[in-house]
């Protein structure tokens, strides 16, 4: 019993852990410096190809760099997205719904 209420600790723990490193790389990747900018969207980009956890978020995340006012940041976006689809064939779907989406969100603000 103490071995299941463990694992399950620690699955609470670990999933907690991720949400709170997925929040940390949304809020740099709208640091001030590009290169935190820049490393933040290398990190999302390799998170994004190697998990499917919290895609959406992390989708999100690089999406809503393409309009970033430092031209280099949204250039790199611009890069690791097409990386991404060219890689990942099956998440055009989800750049398609993310980046409308965006697109609707900005439009009405």
């Amino acid at each position: 019993m103490w071995k299941l209420y463990t694992l399950f600790r620690l699955t609470d723990f670990s999933i907690v852990r991720y949400e709170r490193y997925i929040f940390a790389l949304e809020e740099a990747s709208k640091d001030v410096l590009s290169t935190h900018k820049d490393k933040a969207l290398k990190t999302i980009y390799a998170l994004l190809k190697s998990k499917s956890k919290q895609e959406r978020r992390l989708l999100s995340a690089l999406v809503n760099k393409l309009g970033d006012p430092k031209n280099k940041v949204a250039s790199n976006a611009d890069y690791l997205l097409s990386k991404l689809l060219s890689d990942h064939p099956n998440m055009k779907v989800y750049y398609l719904l993310s980046s409308l989406s965006t697109l609707v969100s900005n439009f009405y603000m």
